[in-house]
């Protein structure tokens, strides 16, 4: 199904939904996890952006980026950032060789850890500038430097980023330009009382072993076409970009709390990731047109980074979560929101 042209967009939906239900499928055997982690985790992966799990140790975060990787026959890096980790490690190195044939110095490159489909860096926030610099911009060009020269990262090239819970704040040492490389965070919250009950019965039956490609790779690159070519109609337009607006102060769209509770809003680069993100959702739902509904479904883990609350929120404990939820009940989904 994966070789139909990239017009039959009905036929990628419909593969792509399969896809979706035989992933849920594969992961449920090895791991126990929330089903939205599951879709925003494969959202990221069809509509092309990075992903930012924002969780405790021991939560399966890099066993889930894995998993991700091998199920469209990827190849996967995971590696821990530490503060004293060299940026020759992700970028790699150019030594001096010999040439066989004329005897000559020749500049070889060895490619570090960044030259990988799916690249898991857990301690993003706690890696040093150098390291942090080579990463972020890796994820903005698909390139990396190495003195006069650039080389050109796998494609396609997905990072997945573990950092540590850090109240209601945006993770430590990030700054909202280097969030903004993330398509959407997805927080991995303890399980349920259920589900750690099932946890602890079935542990020794989950499997640890690695999962056979359900797709190639080709599959993926028509995937995430389809997410480009997917048109998006006006009126889901409006309320994407309404909601958006609606998160900055000073804007006629935001209501009075925003005014009161809210540092920085999302930029339009956050709108163009909500629109795509919608978009994912939909052909993973094997749809060829997202709704509002994608749109609000996926507005938390795209737009919780990107937005800044204020110290009087953080006194009142008013989570970001909790002011996009306002925020999302405000701006209403039935509402016109014509262009002006």
């Amino acid at each position: 199904m994966c070789d139909a042209g990239d017009q039959d967009l009905e036929a990628i939906a419909a593969d792509c939904r399969q896809f979706a239900d035989d992933f849920r499928a594969a992961v449920a055997t090895r791991l126990i996890l929330a089903p939205a982690l599951i879709e925003q985790v494969l959202v990221a992966l069809v509509a092309g952006g990075h992903l930012l799990m924002e969780g405790h140790p021991g939560q399966s975060k890099q066993t889930l980026a894995r998993l991700l990787a091998e199920a469209v026959g990827l190849e996967f890096v995971g590696t821990t950032l530490t503060s004293d980790l060299p940026p020759e490690a992700l970028v790699g190195v150019e030594t001096v060789g010999a040439s066989s044939e004329t005897g000559e110095g020749k500049l070889e490159f060895t490619p570090g850890m960044l030259f990988a489909n799916v690249f898991y860096a857990e301690g993003v926030e706690a890696a040093s500038d150098w390291v942090q610099a080579v990463l972020f911009e890796a994820m903005r060009q698909g390139l990396v430097g190495l003195g006069s020269h650039r080389h050109s990262l796998p494609e396609p090239f997905l990072v997945v980023a573990g950092v540590q819970p850090v109240s209601d704040e945006p993770p430590a040492a990030l700054s909202p330009a280097q969030l903004d490389r993330f398509l959407l965070q997805a927080v991995v919250e303890y399980p349920t009382a259920e589900a750690e009950h099932e946890i602890a019965q079935r542990w020794h039956a989950l499997s640890a072993q690695g999962l056979e490609p359900l797709r190639r790779k080709d599959c993926l690159a028509a995937y995430r076409r389809a997410v480009g070519a997917m048109p998006v109609t006006a009126n889901v337009a409006g309320y994407a970009a309404a909601v958006v607006r609606a998160t900055r102060p000073g804007n006629d769209l935001g209501p009075e709390f925003v005014e009161r509770w809210i540092r920085l809003g999302v930029s339009p680069c956050g709108l163009a990731a909500l629109v795509a993100a919608a978009k994912g959702r939909a052909l993973l739902d094997g749809r060829t047109t997202p709704t509002r509904k994608d749109v609000c479904a996926i507005a938390r883990p795209v737009l919780r980074h990107r937005l800044i609350a204020n110290e009087e929120a953080a006194a009142a404990s008013l989570t970001v979560d909790r002011l996009l939820g306002m925020l999302l009940d405000t701006v209403s989904i039935d509402d016109e929101y014509p262009a002006q």
